[in-house]
């Protein structure tokens, strides 16, 4: 709200019986200043890169704002020593720097970005990777880069195990195949190959029955609880 500026001659006419008084003019101004408002808080994910900034500027400003952060933390008790290193790789919780891309694509972007109100990181193959290090958003097909493999296993890990708590049902256990099977292909390019042999296994005893299906979750949740140490389970 204004209050306006008002610069008025205000005519005053005295005419009092009796009494002559002439007319007397008062000028009289209005503070017309309008009321502060404090400025909005800038973001602070709002990354200023210049169109023509060179590579290296764009890395420099970039970098400034990615998350990365080793998360310290308590080993983690487990039944099957092939387990052993899924929390060591985990612990290091990021989004990757990506590199602007040589030769630009027509209608796509050549350069990775940042929400300047969420933060999270908007990647040039569609992938959308928050400041938690998970993978927030994927198209159907794309080709992920080594820095992005931890933060699509959190996800999809967190996904089985949502899946896992549904009640048992035949056609679940072969949807849940075809996202270990998915999940599989990202420990395998992560050298977690004691990981990608514990998934094959599952993989083959979920789909034998209901006990087969009890024992593939109850491995399924060991791996989430170690892949996903930082959140509590079920969040």
């Amino acid at each position: 709200m204004r209050k306006r500026k008002l610069l008025a001659g205000v005519l005053l006419s005295i005419a009092l019986a009796g009494v002559g008084f002439g007319t007397v003019t008062l000028n009289v101004e209005a503070d017309d200043q309008p009321e502060e408002i404090a400025p909005a808080n800038p973001s602070p994910y709002q990354v200023n890169v210049d169109d023509n900034a060179t590579p290296s500027e764009f890395e420099q400003e970039m970098r400034k704002n990615l998350y990365h952060e080793v998360v310290q933390h308590e080993k983690i008790p487990v039944s099957d020593p092939r387990m052993a290193r899924i929390q060591e790789v985990f612990s290091v919780v990021e989004q990757p720097f990506e590199k602007p891309l040589d030769k630009p694509r027509k209608g796509r972007p050549d350069k990775m970005s940042i929400d300047p109100l969420t933060g999270d990181a908007h990647y040039t193959n569609g992938l959308v990777i928050n400041r938690e290090g998970r993978v927030i958003k994927r198209p159907e097909s794309f080709s992920p880069s080594r820095g992005q493999l931890a933060p699509l296993v959190r996800t999809l890990t967190t996904e089985l195990q949502a899946m896992a708590n549904q009640p048992y049902s035949d056609q679940l256990g072969r949807d849940m195949v075809i996202k270990i099977n998915e999940l599989e292909s990202y420990t395998d390019s992560l050298d977690l190959t004691e990981l990608t042999g514990l998934l094959i296994e599952v993989s083959h005893s979920i789909t034998q029955g209901k006990e087969g299906f009890t024992r593939s979750v109850k491995t399924l949740d060991e791996i989430h609880r170690l892949v996903n140490f930082d959140k509590k389970i079920g969040s």
